[in-house]
């Protein structure tokens, strides 16, 4: 090992401490300060902090009507998706609207399994939806409504717990998820 590369290493290390950082806080390999976060390998988007929660409808199905779905982060003003479903319309070709920082998606409903720290793997269920809500960002709680017309379907408060994920070769990030029933 080079005498330049060492003392890069010890410094590195010293400025960890004082920081009150760890080394799994210094940058990838090859890093350079204020330098622009690293590209992901294969050009794959970089892993960024965000929170899903799966919405299950009753029996897998959601109900012909105009949905809004309101979120208020740590007690702030709410942000919203809304979107409509026909009686004919397949669920998952509906394209919500949302405010920005939020994301919402009706898929086909899926079955998971517990995996090594909580996450594990799904599998689908054929004729069963859900929703999936994706909030940007890192929050200590989200209050969500979720109404169907004037009629409200869901009124709860989460708090949000979040994992250090480091997806790949990406560099590390806060994401957790929650499942709810309506």
């Amino acid at each position: 090992m080079s005498r330049a590369l060492i003392v890069s290493f010890v410094i590195m290390v010293a400025s960890c401490s004082k920081s009150g950082g760890q080394l799994s806080d210094l940058p990838d390999s090859g890093a350079v300060a204020n330098a622009p976060p690293p590209l992901a390998c294969g050009g794959e988007k970089l892993c960024e902090d965000a929170y899903t929660i799966k919405i299950h409808p009753p029996a897998g199905q959601f109900a012909a009507g105009d949905y809004s779905f309101e979120v208020a982060l740590n007690g702030q003003a709410s942000l919203n998706c809304r979107f409509t479903i026909s009686d004919q319309s397949n669920p998952t070709s509906v394209r919500p609207v949302c405010a920005a920082g939020l994301g919402l998606k009706i898929a086909m409903g899926s079955m998971c399994q517990a995996g090594d720290g909580g996450f594990g793997q799904c599998s689908p269920v054929p004729g069963t939806y859900e929703a999936n809500l994706r909030v940007t960002g890192k929050y200590d709680a989200a209050s969500i409504r979720i109404t169907i017309g004037q009629s409200v379907l869901l009124e709860r408060t989460l708090v949000l717990n979040y994992r250090n994920v480091r997806p790949g070769c990406t560099s590390a990030c806060f994401q957790g998820e929650a499942e709810i029933k309506l």
